[in-house]
């Protein structure tokens, strides 16, 4: 897989990215993460951006280092297969999710440890329910992912991590290494705002 790409170049130069609300970010993340039995709230119902913030962080606390403070540049953009390889799993401490899974702290990692291994063996040892990201690689089809990705660029020039998707991530990374045609992956992507000098 050929992991050569530009997508800090592109990032900066805001290449082929769209501009994006916050709000629509937060909408669609928190619409993947309510459970069909919430009939209660109805994120395209709710005006109030920070409430529709709070209850994402209620739901998934990682949310808050992308949306708390109000500090990031949303875009949408469609990713190549080189950039998906580029990308970063969640950030948080080493012994954490994700990072117990790779040292490198690579999404591409993972993937290649499940296509080098026995993804039901790395699951076990890591307990990190990868067994998951094999049987959505086996799901993908011409259709794509289950889901866009929510990325965050923390730092002008780093490559960014996935806040929201690691698994649909490293399964579009496996069945790209099992030799299956790449579908596209649709992303949001906060970053900085660009300072311009006065």
């Amino acid at each position: 897989m050929d992991r050569r790409t530009d997508l800090r170049e592109r990032i900066a130069d805001r290449d082929g990215m769209e501009p994006a609300s916050r709000a629509e970010v937060v909408r669609y993340w928190l619409e993947n993460e309510l459970d069909p039995n919430e009939p209660d709230l109805d994120p395209a119902a709710v005006d109030d951006e920070e409430r529709l913030v709070a209850e994402l962080v209620d739901r998934k606390p990682i949310a808050a280092r992308a949306f708390r403070p109000q500090r990031l540049e949303w875009f949408g953009l469609d990713l190549s297969a080189a950039e998906l390889a580029d990308l970063r799993v969640v950030e948080g401490p080493e012994d954490d999710e994700w990072r117990r899974v790779v040292n490198d702290g690579m999404l591409v990692t993972a993937a290649y440890r499940l296509f080098e291994d026995d993804p039901e063996r790395v699951d076990r040892e890591t307990a990190h329910d990868l067994a998951e990201v094999a049987d959505i690689a086996d799901d993908i089809g011409d259709d794509g992912p289950p889901e866009d990705l929510i990325l965050v660029q923390d730092r002008p020039g780093e490559l960014p991590w996935v806040a929201d998707g690691n698994h649909t991530a490293a399964a579009q990374l496996l069945a790209a290494l099992r030799g299956e045609a790449y579908p596209g992956q649709r992303a949001y992507l906060g970053v900085r705002p660009v300072r311009t000098e006065p």
